[in-house]
């Protein structure tokens, strides 16, 4: 017999489907580099970063061992504070 938290499932996978609606504008910013007539440094790392944003977004799981909705927020964070930390460093090389 399984027993499934139900509550917590429902929370995490409404977790997952709100992260998802966030990050609805990828697709512009993916259309945005392969229109560029450039081949800047920026533009090699924004498209890097969508690829990791478009994987995470893939993440499954097995509730409630393995809670999809939980793994995508703590990738995603990641991958903000690291972009966050990208635009430090630039903004520092222009002081």
């Amino acid at each position: 017999m399984s027993v499934t938290p139900k509550p917590l499932v429902e929370k995490d996978r409404k977790l997952k489907t709100n992260i998802k609606k966030k990050l609805r504008g990828i697709r512009d910013i993916e259309r945005k580099i392969e229109e560029s007539t450039s081949e800047s440094l920026e533009e090699e790392i924004a498209s890097e970063y969508v690829a990791a944003i478009r994987s995470v977004l893939l993440e499954d799981g097995k509730p409630p061992f393995e809670l999809p909705g939980t793994r995508v927020f703590e990738r995603t964070k990641s991958i903000k504070d690291s972009i966050e930390k990208c635009l430090d460093k630039k903004g520092d090389s222009f002081t």
